[in-house]
């Protein structure tokens, strides 16, 4: 299959990983995957990342708990907190928005993996905090995708590292990277 991007320039790095995926996915199959599937599967993980924030900025905390398998995790590691299930998660999103009530959350820079589980997929991305217009924090997200029997991809596991806000000032020493393996 052609991996060229179709639409903004920066996906062709999704569309090779998701052409990996795909090529194990459709061997059973009697067509290979075109790019136009490579892009749609690309877009649907996507899709989940970005709800993610805008769930949290919405104090929507049905719809952040929706996004997790129902034994996806959330983990943020400068506190070591765990929110695991509904009602956890839930608690979480309502939380973050009372916290940063009238924020706007951005994850940017996203780089899907693929993995040998073709329906698994690894997320690499940071994100920022603006509030009044100016960042108030920023970090990284860890994620692992899994994509579920109706074709919506969702989180097994989301860890959340802030690197630095403007309130604490660097939290961590290092490369940007360094301790953040995924292991799927």
């Amino acid at each position: 299959p052609d991996p060229r991007p179709i639409g903004p320039a920066g996906t062709l790095k999704v569309m090779a990983a998701y052409q990996d995926v795909y090529a194990r996915s459709y061997a059973t199959v009697s067509r290979s995957p075109t790019p136009l599937d490579l892009h749609a599967e690309a877009w649907k993980a996507m899709n989940t990342l970005h709800q993610f924030t805008i769930a949290i900025d919405k104090g929507d905390s049905t719809g952040f708990a929706s996004l997790f398998t129902s034994d996806g995790t959330l983990e943020l590691a400068k506190t070591g907190q765990l929110a695991k299930g509904e009602a956890e998660l839930s608690a979480y999103c309502t939380n973050a928005w009372e916290l940063h009530k009238g924020a706007q959350h951005v994850s940017l820079n996203h780089a899907l993996s693929a993995t040998e589980d073709p329906n698994t997929v690894i997320n690499e991305s940071y994100w920022q905090i603006f509030s009044e217009g100016v960042v108030t924090a920023m970090g990284l997200y860890a994620d692992i995708l899994e994509r579920q029997a109706n074709g919506s991809w969702l989180f097994v596991s989301r860890k959340v590292v802030q690197r630095w806000s403007k309130e604490d000032g660097n939290e961590q020493a290092g490369g940007v990277w360094d301790g953040m393996a995924i292991v799927v």
